[in-house]
């Protein structure tokens, strides 16, 4: 009967264990999900900025097009205000990690619009060069979108 009643102890004994053993496996597992989750969280909220902050320079991208079709408008006040409105645009907190490869983008993209209305002025702007910078900003832009695992804009048809 002592054996029995031994043995019963010891299985109850490694049962208890067992159960708590399993508790902190439960919990180490809980906290991995949440880890996991704030991480998807992050890179929502990285995309939603990307696709904001891209929003509001596509926009300046269509006006300052717009005056290139507008013979009315003066040029070089629309190069003037689009080169404002681009440094204006603030870039969300959530894109640090990306800021200086989007300066660098708007500065190669403020650089296109420069040489593009020197072109059309007459000024000896190189095309290939205007072309360039063009392609560096698409580029910049696709590379920045593919590192967050967004889907990066398309620029057809945007250029003119």
């Amino acid at each position: 009967m002592k054996k029995v009643l031994g043995l019963f102890l010891i299985a109850l004994l490694l049962l208890v264990v067992g159960a708590c053993s399993n508790d902190k496996a439960a919990s180490n597992g809980e906290k991995a999900k949440q880890e996991e989750n704030k991480a998807d969280d992050n890179q929502k909220a990285v995309k939603s900025a990307l696709l904001t902050y891209q929003n509001e320079v596509m926009k300046e991208i269509r006006s300052m097009e717009a005056a290139f079709t507008d013979e009315e408008q003066d040029l070089n006040e629309a190069l003037a205000q689009f080169e404002k409105n681009v440094a204006e645009i603030e870039i969300p907190k959530e894109l640090n990690g990306q800021k200086s490869e989007l300066e660098a983008a708007a500065a190669k993209l403020t650089e296109y619009y420069t040489n593009k209305v020197a072109q059309v002025n007459g000024d000896t702007a190189n095309t290939e060069q205007t072309d360039a910078l063009k392609q560096e900003y698409t580029d910049t832009i696709t590379k920045v979108f593919e590192d967050a695992k967004a889907i990066p804009p398309s620029f057809e048809g945007v250029f003119q």
